[in-house]
């Protein structure tokens, strides 16, 4: 079994909710949107809560192509009737019994990950990550969740994107689009909306958002293609998903972060809460191990990274293989397969149950 990195050794977001309040309370709302999985409020984008945050005063006004990024138009994630209004974005409703997050440094048996990440963070530099994960709706229970993701770190922050299945926090046993960040200097990070920073801008796209489809096991495969990558322009680290086009969801603003020029090691995998802690444990991905076979294990497609001249690496190089977990959970690194697939990794488990 291999040992984790030295930055999940030294910290790890553990992280519930999405919001501590009722943000339709506090604002006026535009449109309400009924989902299957939850109630989105339709809010005056410059009036959502990432602009909150003292780091943030007058940031908003910065932003001049609101309008044409919001008319992107995307395939498959979107909500129903084009979403909300231009210039307002769709906020989740908060879930009042889910307003607690905390950040926990290298706790035992909080979590466990089977994932592959690049090598020599102390020698390299990246600007982004992506990946197309494929949707799966792992079984958890109660006080445990199971996730999928990318992600970019360094030593004091780290910035994720992927799928969830979190009880606590949505209220059901669906996957969910999220995204979270941790600023470690100042103790702050959290997940989509419980804390100020991730600025929504897409109108119909919103984070908590659950998939239409979700991949057949032997089947019919589902995914999600997302990224994570700073713009040249305003230096801020933008999440996307990647269909016929490179849709914006929104973005993490560089001001949050110590150290923004940029991040020294990416991931791509899976993650659970509480693997010994209670039973039985979550299961990862699609419940099985990994296989050599992205029709019968959760695999990432097109693994791939921005490095630090701003090209898009297809064939990431000098990577490892990390499974922090017991044997049930494992992970496998197919390498590039073919312009179907991509880089190729596969992870997940937890078949004995």
């Amino acid at each position: 079994m291999a040992s984790s990195t030295l930055f999940l050794v030294i910290f790890s977001a553990i992280l519930f909710g999405l919001c501590g309040t009722t943000f339709s309370n506090q604002q006026e709302v535009k449109k309400t949107i009924q989902t299957k999985h939850g109630v989105y409020d339709c809010v005056d984008f410059y009036k959502q809560p990432a602009f909150s945050h003292p780091l943030l005063k007058n940031h908003a006004y910065k932003l001049q192509n609101l309008e044409e990024l919001q008319e992107q138009k995307s395939d498959g994630i979107e909500l129903k009737d084009g979403g909300c209004p231009l210039k307002t974005v769709p906020i989740l409703r908060s879930n009042p019994n889910s307003n607690v997050f905390k950040i926990q440094r290298g706790i035992p048996d909080t979590h466990c990950v089977a994932l592959v990440h690049t090598n020599n963070p102390e020698e390299r530099k990246f600007l982004g990550v992506a990946g197309e994960l494929e949707n799966y709706k792992p079984i958890v229970y109660p006080n445990q969740w199971s996730s999928t993701r990318i992600k970019i770190l360094n030593q004091n922050d780290n910035i994720e994107v992927g799928w969830m299945v979190n009880p606590d926090v949505f209220q059901d046993n669906e996957a969910h689009l999220y995204a979270s960040f941790v600023a470690l200097a100042r103790q702050e990070g959290c997940i989509n909306l419980l804390c100020p920073g991730f600025v929504q801008v897409a109108k119909d796209v919103p984070l908590g958002i659950s998939p239409a489809n979700y991949s057949e096991y032997g089947g019919t495969q589902y995914g999600w293609h997302l990224s994570i990558d700073k713009h040249e322009d305003d230096k801020h680290y933008w999440v996307s998903i990647i269909t016929d086009i490179k849709k914006v969801i929104g973005y993490y603003p560089k001001e949050l972060f110590s150290f923004p020029d940029y991040f020294s090691q990416v991931e791509w995998g899976g993650e659970i809460s509480n693997p010994k802690q209670s039973f039985p444990p979550p299961e990862m991905g699609n419940g099985k191990k990994a296989l050599y076979n992205p029709f019968y294990t959760a695999s990432i497609m097109h693994a791939s990274y921005v490095d630090w001249n701003y090209t898009n690496v297809l064939n990431p190089e000098d990577t490892h293989k990390v499974w922090d977990c017991e044997a049930s959970y494992t992970v496998k690194d197919a390498g590039w397969k073919t312009e179907e697939f991509g880089r190729l990794m596969l992870y997940g488990g937890f078949n004995e149950r």
